[in-house]
């Protein structure tokens, strides 16, 4: 964490800004009404449970005054924030995520510690789901690019009548039992992740 003073930033969302969405949302702003990009941490505590820093992003305007204009999730006048240059978000990459969240947790309180053990099973789960999604969603960008390339140049791949892909032919040759063999073995096997 950066040495630098936490203050108190009031929340006045914009009128397009989007939820979980605050790099983009300070990047338009600026675009639109200059003022500059403030990286660093939301503060969030929940007394006697844990205190998290939440990489984030807020709008400073021309006159140097900071104001978070994206959504929150609960309302609230203002949020606690850290500015950190050192955590700068890279705007023009498209998989680019906001570094992880820092959790600080109580060591005096039950309560923190079987809340604590929940949400670190959550967050494996979330990060397991998400790696499985992204190698599939890789694997197939590897398969298009693979049939592209087979195709040679100046060739075009002929469509599938109707756009039906292989899997939802095949699931129609099985009929409605087909499709429910298949769901239950797609849910058992992410849930087996």
């Amino acid at each position: 964490m950066p040495q630098t003073q936490a203050v108190t930033v009031p929340v006045e969302p914009a009128p397009n800004a989007q939820r979980l969405k605050c790099f983009y949302n300070v990047r338009d702003a600026c675009a639109k009404s200059s003022g500059d990009i403030a990286f660093g941490w939301a503060l969030w505590m929940w007394p006697s449970v844990n205190i998290e820093a939440i990489h984030h992003a807020v709008w400073r305007q021309p006159n140097g005054t900071l104001v978070d204009i994206t959504p929150p999730e609960l309302t609230v006048p203002g949020i606690t924030f850290i500015e950190d240059a050192g955590v700068a978000f890279d705007l023009d990459d498209i998989l680019a995520e906001p570094l992880r969240t820092n959790t600080h947790w109580s060591r005096t309180s039950p309560a923190a510690a079987a809340y604590r053990e929940t949400y670190d099973e959550v967050q494996r789960l979330d990060r397991v789901l998400g790696d499985y999604l992204k190698a599939k969603g890789a694997k197939r960008l590897r398969s298009a690019l693979q049939r592209s390339t087979a195709a040679g140049p100046g060739r075009r791949r002929r469509p599938v009548k109707g756009g039906a892909s292989l899997a939802r032919r095949a699931a129609a040759r099985e009929g409605r039992a087909g499709r429910a063999r298949k769901a239950h073995r797609f849910v058992c096997s992410a849930a087996n992740l």
